[in-house]
């Protein structure tokens, strides 16, 4: 009877113990399924992030590439005929006029580089550069202050300005910055007129402001040119 018992036990602890074993091995197997599962999902998850990434630069690259091609054709346009800047819509002028001022200031700094290159000497060719720039800004102040009040004279002198200064990204040296000058009037003569200036008023405003600067560069080189002769005499 004894031995009977003891082999009922040791049966129910053998089987006891494969049951737990048997439950162990279930346990892992359905954890590592779990975790296989989940890697699966955080793999689909992370490569649909991806393609939403790389799709999202795509189009922000699209989208520049379409701004910089519709602000292209505005320029051109404006260049090939200022007198249809009025036909532009208003971003279209607005970025024409931020294309321009851009441009003066590339043409700043190719001064600087190519007057270092040229000169050696880093500070005249920096002061050259700030110079026209300086004159930049008293040519707006001078047809700001020739334009008719209001605020809406205000903005077509600012706007026909801006839009002038495109020829300046060419103006690296003294004797381009003369024909880039010469460009910029005609420019804004015809912006200011296009935008529905008075032309008598838009002559006005543009002899003023870029006639005076003109005055100026000739009476330097007419002292230049004295001082020179006068040098030579001696």
């Amino acid at each position: 009877m004894s031995s009977a018992l003891a082999a009922v036990r040791e049966w129910l602890s053998a089987a006891l113990q494969s049951s737990r074993r048997r439950t162990k091995a279930m346990t892992a197997r359905t954890a590592q399924t779990i975790d296989e599962f989940a890697d699966s999902i955080g793999w689909v998850f992370d490569g649909w992030r991806r393609a939403l990434a790389r799709f999202g630069r795509l189009l922000a690259v699209r989208t520049r590439l379409a701004r910089v091609r519709r602000v292209t054709v505005d320029v051109v346009t404006y260049l090939r005929s200022p007198g249809t800047l009025a036909d532009l819509s208003a971003p279209s002028i607005d970025s024409v006029a931020a294309f321009g001022v851009r441009a003066l200031i590339l043409g700043a700094v190719a001064s600087i580089a190519v007057g270092w290159i040229t000169t050696g000497a880093f500070g005249i060719a920096v002061a050259r550069a700030v110079g026209a720039l300086a004159w930049a800004a008293a040519r707006l102040a001078i047809l700001i202050a020739l334009s008719p009040r209001g605020r809406s004279s205000h903005l077509r002198a600012f706007a026909a300005w801006a839009c002038s200064l495109i020829p300046f990204m060419f103006g690296a040296t003294e004797g381009l910055r003369l024909l880039t000058l010469a460009a910029s009037a005609w420019l804004c003569l015809e912006g200011l007129i296009a935008l529905g200036e008075h032309k008598r008023v838009a002559q006005t405003m543009v002899l003023w402001s870029f006639g005076g600067q003109a005055s100026v560069i000739a009476l330097g080189w007419l002292l230049r040119g004295g001082i020179a002769a006068i040098a030579a005499l001696l």
